[in-house]
């Protein structure tokens, strides 16, 4: 290389800040009057002239330390109750002890300060949203889902929160697991009074951050950031309280918060209906039994119009810990366990009208269910992360759930087609399922000399075990379609079904510098699973008084094994203002398929497929970005759709695969601008995605109409009954919109939010009705869904002795399929709610929640279903501190709850009513523990995980970030690191 080459390159090598050499500076915060430390400070570190900044906050004795590299920069510190500091700093060649900073207190009243005082909702930092707990008022002793019901575009609902129209999938605080994935345990066991920042980002996955190379994988995720005075203590609260009609709630939640220790313990027991976990504590098994015969239409929109408490009454007993260590700088631990008993019980009544290829008229079915069910289910998470030095990072996560539930329902069914019957069913089934899911992430990544070099390898494992007995009696009448005389059919049997399952991955990938602001990446995945089904099933014997009969025709026995190669090429691009990644990938993938029961066949299928993605973004400033994404990915059929075996569990409802099926190819696009003003205090969030779908795999129903027996594909199918055929179509489509706008109103101290969203999904279907067995004819079909939504909400801001709600939210869901154009079916929903907590008169409390729901029938010549639902109570707070708390509650004043379900799909409507907790009264105590030290949290500040975002084209150190405190340090190819993942 020529002198003059290896001259310019020393001269780039120099510019860039990310390659420039580092010294600490360090110093001491203390207070001007007696020089005392002042732990908890906030000490920023501002460079000049981008204003990329760091933030540090000071320990126990008062001490920060930074490591930038050489440059201007600006020092601010910050305490409350003091005025803030700063100071021109320059670090050019050695390291910088600026000693003691003394901070003068601030003379001006606290009074005047609150007068005064502008707190911005939200600042948008990077790819991070973040918003103000003090621009959002509520009770003192409010839980955190009240807060976060409060932020811009956040809707809790049924259990679910989403966040800008999407699943919250994991809330963590201060960057760490809280629960695993359970969003609303973290939520409802987490005091608001705790909660300084709320911050929302649409997360890559783990492999994705260690690696520096965007997957296309993101979830929405909430990070809870505390207060930096309420990170060292104490806290939570133990109530108990009884009722009338024998109702009673007992538990508590205690968190120990140390500056790198944490732990958390929560337990209860109640028969109110108050849950506390998430669905992911049950199996998707679920319970069987003779529902096949309802089919199911593709593509349909459907709203859960009610039911506060749940369907049915429960039962819960409950317990959990959360543990999170930081020793040293370089290991963080965290691990929970959780654990509850449920039992359910209660009945369903619904209704379903199927729409007919060539009338109007409409086929009826109407469903009456009563039902038991008790689940136990245990939850282990755990994760860890060792950054070995500066260059090696080492990152573990196991999992494992164990789960036993067993139950027992019947349900009637009668099912009628132009006011004739059909068929009439009786149904009982119980069930004893159990099982195990056993998981691990392993991922190492190695950083070499030269800076944006990198090799990662992530190792994931997962096996998994159901064993379940199902007992199933039915009791089933069809009426012959050309003659209307009856045809008896019962059955009494018992299926022992054991399924396992094993998969295997790894995935490498190489990251290589091509200039300062541009990067190649390549990457190789390699899958293996393996999944063994023995589904046998015997038939009552009278004469053994036992189930003897083994009926070979309903059982299933086989080993399917698939495995998948990819090799991808990327290309990262990144500057201040634009970050731009994008990779193709060639997967080629085999499924081996091994069928020994009923008879025995084997089946393999090979798939070649190129899967792009691409994302860029763009930051027109620190407050406004504009994202696109794209990415395809494929869908393999499963063994159930390739099979050529006919299931005759349900003798009305056949199924059977196609070996003939291709794999499903789905395109994705999204596009999202978000923006903040933080002097005017606005949030602006839109959101439009939509979906494209090739070969999708779809049902054909073949409906024997004949009066006869009909031999189809093999198959023996009565009159009256239905086969199942799996099959490819083009054709499907879905595009979601979602626009939210916040906006405070300063005249009453609250905050305003507009959201609106619209759903359009075009499915494709095709059926075959059969009248005439000669004719055999399938109708290809396309089917129709939008739902259009809308809502506004008033919160307010005033302060934590007055803290109200008020919002109302429509929507209107229709359907419509090609074969009855004019047949479209719609109906509407609209939920009104109106909250109020009032603490007055030395700590008398009132507080009320009042919701009205307007939900319009779709079952024809049915009457709409209307209902307020009005929770109060009243009580007083109690000691010197007010942390206790004695409430006289009542649930339903008006004693109009109702369990309240529709769908609508362009095949069918359907409307479900269910039992559910109605009006009871309840006497509470509640004592609130508090207890906070002076020390400080290392966690990191919002500013400090958007700073190391920012920060240079080849950030120095460790992995770009990861759940639960993510990698200390910053690789910024793709927005990069911060040491909390955010």
């Amino acid at each position: 290389m020529k002198p003059k080459h290896l001259l310019v390159l020393l001269f780039l090598l120099l510019s860039l800040p990310g390659f420039s050499q580092t010294f600490p500076v360090s110093g001491k915060i203390t207070d001007a009057k007696d020089n005392s430390a002042l732990p908890g400070a906030t000490v920023m570190l501002i460079r000049l002239p981008d204003s990329v900044r760091s933030v540090s906050i000071t320990d126990n004795q008062g001490t920060f330390n930074f490591q930038p590299a050489v440059g201007q920069y600006l020092l601010r510190a910050s305490f409350l109750g003091f005025q803030t500091l700063q100071r021109r700093v320059v670090v050019a060649d050695k390291p910088i002890a600026l000693g003691n900073l003394a901070l003068q207190v601030n003379t001006t009243t606290l009074k005047e300060v609150q007068i005064t005082e502008k707190v911005p909702t939200a600042v948008q930092k990077g790819d991070t949203t973040e918003f103000n707990a003090k621009a959002m008022k509520v009770n003192t002793d409010a839980n955190s889902d009240e807060l976060v019901e409060k932020v811009p575009g956040v809707v809790i609902q049924d259990g679910k929160v989403t966040a800008r129209g999407q699943d919250v999938k994991k809330v963590r605080v201060d960057g760490k697991e809280f629960f695993g994935d359970d969003a609303m345990a973290t939520l409802r066991n987490l005091p608001a009074d705790v909660v300084d920042k709320i911050q929302l980002v649409e997360e890559q996955s783990e492999q994705a951050r260690l690696s520096g190379v965007d997957d296309g994988n993101r979830n929405m995720t909430m990070n809870i950031v505390t207060r930096p005075d309420r990170r060292n203590g104490i806290f939570g609260r133990v109530a108990a309280a009884a009722g009338t009609d024998d109702r009673y709630q007992a538990g508590g939640t205690i968190n120990i918060f140390k500056p790198k220790r944490r732990l958390t313990l929560l337990g209860g027991t109640n028969n109110i209906n108050q849950q506390g976990f998430g669905m992911e504590d049950f199996l998707g098994g679920g319970f069987g039994g003779g529902r096949g015969n309802r089919g199911g239409g593709m593509g349909g929109g459907g709203f859960g119009g009610g039911g506060f408490g749940g369907s049915g009454i429960t039962t819960t007993h409950n317990a959990g810990i959360n543990y999170s260590e930081e020793w040293g700088k370089k290991i963080t631990l965290s691990a929970s366990y959780f654990g509850n008993y449920t039992d359910n019980s209660g009945y369903n009544n619904s209704y379903r009208e199927y729409f007919q290829p060539d009338t109007l008229q409409r086929s009826n079915e109407a469903e009456k269910e009563n039902f038991a069910r008790r689940n136990t289910n245990h939850r282990i998470n755990a994760r860890f992360e060792y950054k070995i030095d500066s260059a090696n990072t080492l990152f573990f996560q196991p999992r494992l759930s164990f789960q036993m539930n067993d139950g027992f329902s019947n349900y009637n069914q009668d099912v009628f087609y132009r006011e004739n019957p059909v068929s009439i069913s009786a149904n009982e089934t119980s069930s004893d399922l159990s099982g195990y899911n056993i998981g691990s992430d392993l991922i190492f990544r190695h950083q070499f000399g030269k800076r944006g070099r990198s090799a990662s390898i992530g190792i994931n494992f997962g096996a998994n075990e159901n064993d379940n007995d199902n007992y199933t009696t039915s009791d089933n009448t069809t009426y012959n379609a050309r003659t209307g005389l009856p045809n008896y059919i019962y059955t009494d049997r018992f299926r022992d079904q054991v399924s396992e399952g094993v998969n295997f991955s790894t995935n490498l990938t190489y990251t290589e510098p091509i200039s300062k602001t541009s990067q190649v990446n390549l990457n190789y995945n390699y899958a293996i699973n393996r999944n063994d089904s023995d589904s046998r099933t015997y038939d009552y014997s009278e004469v053994d008084e036992a189930y003897s009969l083994f009926n070979e025709s309903v059982s299933n026995v086989f080993n399917n094994n698939s495995f998948a190669h990819q090799v991808g090429l990327g290309y990262n691009y990144f500057n201040a203002k634009i970050n731009f990644s994008a990779r193709g990938s060639y997967q080629y993938s085999e499924l081996d398929n091994q069928r020994l029961l009923p008879n025995k066949t084997q089946l393999g299928k090979s798939f070649v497929r190129f899967i792009p993605n691409a994302n860029f973004q763009y930051r027109f400033s620190r407050s406004k970005n504009l994202r696109v994404f794209y990415n395809g990915n494929t869908v393999n059929p499963s063994l159930e759709q390739l099979q050529d075996v006919i299931d005759k569990t349900n003798p009305l409802a056949h199924r059977i695969g196609n070996p003939d099926l291709d794999q499903s190819y789905r395109h994705f696009l999204n596009f999202r601008y978000t923006a903040t003003n933080t002097e005017k205090s606005t949030t602006f969030v839109a959101n439009v995605s939509g979906n494209l779908t090739q070969n999708q795999i779809v049902n054909n129903r073949f409906a024997n109409n004949t009066g006869d027996l009909l031999y189809i594909f093999g198959d023996t199918l009565q009159d009256r009954a239905t086969l199942s055929r799996y099959e490819n179509l083009n054709g499907q489509y879905s595009l979601r919109s979602f626009i939210s706008y916040s906006i405070p109103l300063k005249f009453i101290k609250s905050n305003l939010n507009f959201d609106v969203s619209a759903d359009v999904n075009r499915t494709p279907g095709i059926t075959t009705p059969i009248r005439n067995a000669d004719a055999i004819q399938s109708i290809n079909t396309y089917s129709y869904s939008q739902n259009y939504g809308g809502g506004v909400t008033l919160s307010s801001n005033i302060s934590q002795n007055l803290d109200f709600n008020i919002s109302s939210r429509s929507y209107y869901n229709n359907a419509y399929n090609t074969l009855n154009p004019d047949q479209k079916t719609g109906y509407f929903n609209q939920f009104n709610r109106v909250r109020l907590n009032w603490v007055f008169f030395k700590g008398f409390v009132f507080q009320t929640d009042f919701t009205n729901r307007v939900n319009t029938s779709v079952a024809a010549g049915a009457e709409n279903i209307n209902f307020n639902m009005w929770n109060m109570s009243v009580g007083k707070k109690l000691f010197k501190k007010q942390n206790g708390d004695l409430r006289l509650s009542v649930f339903d004043l008006l004693k109009q709850n109702q369990g309240f379900r529709q769908v609508v799909t362009a095949d069918y409507l359907e409307e479900v009513q269910s039992q559910v907790l109605q009006r009871y009264f309840m006497l509470t105590f509640t004592y609130n523990i508090r207890k906070f030290g002076t020390g400080s949290s290392n966690a990191p500040e919002p500013g400090e995980r958007d700073g190391m975002r920012e920060r240079g084209r080849f950030g120095p150190g460790g992995p770009g970030g990861g759940p639960g405190g993510g990698g200390p340090g910053g690789g910024g190819w793709n927005g990069g690191g911060g040491r909390g993942g955010f």
